[in-house]
């Protein structure tokens, strides 16, 4: 039965965005937006989302006598995958297909939310499933991910997602979990100098304050600085007596207890969006922070 939801599961996947349409013109994809088939396309991502946020894998159980040698019986995603000898290359087909279809003034506006909503679950099931990427795939993957952070042009909603996807990726392309972290690490510095680039040039440029574009690109910057110091953390860190790393209870346990800390510039720049006005920089008068900056300010100062 497993087998056969995989198989399902990924036919449909590919299916409802068109990645067998090779013939296909770009702009040629209004068929996609048809009733069904966004029904299809956002039904199996969900299933697909929902069974990665419970997967993980079994543990012996030896707290017991009575149930000691016994196994848990959870559902591992990345096993049921493989054994239905699914190639995980259709994910980061995926994920480029969504991106293209977000970004292209055809789609429907009714159909954006929608796509959004399927891009962070394609995201979220590939971080799961990066180990079942070719390596080739991954790696190029990788870089366009890194790339659309770097150059800021990556929506608020899918962001975290995005992060996750690159973080798992890093393993799949490395050799092995130091060379792993090393490459986590290298961009993780390389994205905190770029929104430090960023913040600097909003604050030091406060009638900016009230451009449109500004506060967009100040944004996402901010959403991106909370996401990207994040990596390495996990929520059961708290109380945990040490950051051993166990490789056989998940596979992104590799990355726990990293950390890339941002520079002491950046923080001082995150706090400076903390107030309610900027300071006034050579205008006339101090500058009303956008509300919107100053929430995501205090957020990614706690993360």
């Amino acid at each position: 039965f497993v087998k056969k939801l995989m198989k399902e599961l990924k036919t449909a996947a590919v299916d409802s965005l068109g990645l067998d349409q090779d013939d296909q013109s770009p702009s040629d994809h209004s068929y996609l937006f048809e009733k069904e088939t966004q029904f299809m396309r956002t039904g199996a991502w969900c299933i697909l989302e929902g069974l990665a946020g419970c997967s993980h894998k079994g543990t012996s159980n030896t707290q017991s006598s009575s149930n000691r040698n016994q196994t848990d019986t959870a559902f591992d995603l990345v096993k049921a995958v493989t054994r239905s000898k699914i190639d995980g290359g259709f994910l980061t087909s995926a994920w480029e297909k969504f991106r293209k279809l977000r970004g292209d003034d055809n789609t429907p506006d009714d159909s954006k939310h929608q796509l959004s909503a399927s891009t962070r679950a394609c995201l979220r099931v590939m971080a799961k499933l990066a180990s079942l990427v070719p390596k080739a795939a991954a790696n190029e993957t990788l870089n366009e991910m890194k790339s659309f952070l770097l150059s800021n042009s990556i929506n608020p909603d899918v962001i975290a997602a995005c992060v996750s996807a690159l973080t798992a990726l890093s393993a799949t392309v490395a050799k092995n979990p130091k060379e792993a972290k090393a490459v986590c690490g290298d961009w993780s510095r390389r994205i905190f100098a770029r929104c430090e680039e960023l913040l600097g040039m909003f604050v030091t440029s406060p009638l900016k304050a009230s451009e449109e574009s500004s506060v967009t690109s100040v944004t996402r910057a901010l959403f991106t600085i909370g996401e990207v110091a994040m990596v390495g953390f996990f929520a059961d860190d708290d109380g945990r007596d040490n950051m051993e790393v166990d490789v056989k209870a998940d596979e992104t346990e590799w990355v726990r207890g990293m950390r890339v800390s941002p520079s002491p510039k950046l923080l001082s720049l995150v706090q400076i969006l903390l107030p309610p006005k900027l300071p006034a920089m050579g205008a006339d008068e101090p500058v009303h922070t956008p509300s919107t900056a100053r929430a995501l300010a205090f957020v990614a100062l706690g993360k």
